[in-house]
């Protein structure tokens, strides 16, 4: 659409804070959207490792961390804004908190939802664990990864789910 998602995470003493802006062709802010940015995180997001994948409608969905602790707010969350930069339809303001202890995030899209994909220690089901997002709202399911392997060219990743085994 003549233009790209970029995420500025910023790290002052007093507070970092991940923002998300929208730019056009000319890497000017979009029409609409705030030139400071729309701030994801309320709270030192440690490290920081934000995921940010367009929608395909002119939004995009971000995977971020809130803080450093466990104990809500803090934790991974995921947001879905509109081409607007207002939360997407059926998506609050503050998101859907995925998980208190995960940690490094990816984000992949499909078609118009998304996928997030963590590591979290959360015991006793220490791994990687994943999440449909979808554009009107979350739906959780819950994954294990049997294997992964690379031929160099390519990945394939094997995924258990209760009721079937996934490849990918």
């Amino acid at each position: 659409m003549g233009g790209c998602f970029v995420v500025n995470e910023t790290n002052a003493p007093t507070q970092a804070l991940s923002c998300l802006y929208r730019l056009d062709g000319a890497a000017q802010p979009a029409t609409g959207w705030p030139a400071e940015g729309i701030a994801l995180n309320s709270l030192s997001p440690g490290d920081g490792r934000v995921g940010v994948v367009a929608d395909g409608l002119g939004g995009a969905y971000v995977s971020y961390r809130n803080g450093f602790g466990i104990a809500a707010p803090q934790g991974l969350y995921a947001k879905h804004f509109a081409a607007d930069g207002t939360p997407a339809p059926g998506w609050t303001s503050a998101g859907v908190r995925l998980s208190g202890t995960g940690q490094e995030s990816k984000i992949v899209r499909s078609g118009s939802d998304a996928i997030v994909a963590w590591t979290d220690d959360r015991h006793p089901g220490q791994g990687v664990y994943a999440q449909r997002l979808v554009t009107d709202g979350p739906v959780p399911t819950q994954l294990s990864l049997v294997s992964a392997t690379s031929d160099g060219v390519c990945v394939a990743l094997r995924w258990y789910a209760r009721s079937r085994l996934w490849k990918s």
